[in-house]
């Protein structure tokens, strides 16, 4: 979704855009599940609702690029964290403006006020628990991914082996259970969900992304963790298994591992031109869907047979046909151009 590059220099990157492609497809799968009046049987519906842990999988595969691209440009680039910046800028704010002003004017969301309005267009409304997902549908992983790009500079310069990223992953995740204790003490009223959606709860799954730089990049293995860490960090990870906490951790674990594999050609099969475009045009489909799976329950044409299997697979093509349409137009008439914009920017500044 929030991609830098699958490009630097001369090495290719297409599984990140694989990963990215799953990663939408995973995400329209579980919202497509609750929309219209045939419902989903309850046999695929653990499968359809873990679709929205493609989240997750962004943030891992948007960490694993980022510390690449930064490394990377550190060697050739004057001012890389300047640069960094402006090319995030450009990369998300154009498309998630529009939506802002799509979602504004063609729904009847409630207590939508100018400060709400402001927040989203400042990527401030991650920071307060009425309007972290209000405005634009899904929006939250926005606010927590430009939070985590303010961090990144600082994250860069002190996470700088896999030792230290090992270290971070464990601090963040020993961290869960007292955000869960603080669910419990701090009303947050009708938004119990803000502390799922809360930054530091997501920052294991970019710190995962960070280990995974390491690994597939500068070929570091687990081996080289100090066996403390390593202990500690196994410890917490069967605290989480055992008390169900942080299912979202456990499935970037798993992702992980998969984004490795992937690298290693060892799937060739899901590496694929399919998979691949479909992580290009992944950022504008996250924020499209919403909007073609509104429009299609508004004009009653949400279901179509009455076996709920059937049904489910054909409403879930539709979507995401009809997304990836608009997407390819975006991605080609918003996306591209205003990060070229960017890239124009960053030239000139750099003379």
């Amino acid at each position: 979704m929030y991609n830098e590059t699958n490009s630097i220099g001369n090495t290719r990157f297409d599984y990140v855009d694989v990963l990215r492609g799953i990663a939408v497809l995973g995400v329209i799968a579980v919202h497509t599940g609750q929309h219209g009046n045939i419902t989903v049987p309850d046999l695929i519906k653990p499968v359809i609702n873990n679709g929205q842990m493609g989240v997750q999988l962004f943030y891992l595969t948007s960490a694993f690029t980022l510390f690449l691209s930064l490394k990377t440009r550190f060697s050739h680039e004057h001012f890389p964290i300047r640069n960094f910046f402006i090319r995030r800028y450009f990369r998300i704010a154009p498309m998630f403006y529009i939506a802002i002003i799509v979602y504004y004017f063609g729904s009847n969301q409630p207590g939508i006020t100018v400060w709400n309005i402001l927040a989203h267009f400042t990527f401030l409304h991650g920071f307060r628990p009425s309007w972290i997902n209000t405005l634009v549908p899904g929006g939250w992983s926005v606010g927590v991914e430009m939070i985590f790009y303010a961090l990144m500079p600082i994250i860069f310069y002190k996470v700088n082996n896999i030792n230290s990223a090992t270290k971070l992953l464990l601090i963040s995740i020993i961290l869960i259970p007292f955000y869960v204790l603080l669910s419990t003490i701090i009303s947050v009223g009708d938004f119990g969900y803000y502390w799922y959606q809360f930054f530091p709860n997501q920052l294991p799954l970019f710190c995962l992304g960070i280990i995974m730089y390491f690994i597939i990049i500068e070929n570091k293995s687990l081996w080289e963790v100090s066996k403390r860490t390593l202990l500690l960090l196994s410890l917490c990870i069967l605290g989480l298994l055992f008390t169900g906490v942080g299912s979202h951790v456990l499935f970037g674990i798993g992702f992980l591992l998969f984004s490795i594999s992937l690298s290693h050609d060892k799937l060739k099969i899901f590496v694929n031109p399919f998979f691949i475009y479909l992580g290009k045009i992944s950022f504008s489909m996250y924020l499209v869907h919403f909007g073609v799976l509104k429009i299609l329950t508004k004009i009653k044409f949400i279901d179509y047979v009455n076996n709920g299997i059937i049904n489910y697979i054909i409403r879930f093509v539709i979507v995401t046909l009809i997304a990836a349409i608009i997407s390819s137009v975006s991605y080609n008439i918003i996306e591209k151009p205003f990060q070229k914009i960017g890239a124009k920017i960053i030239k000139k500044m750099e003379r």
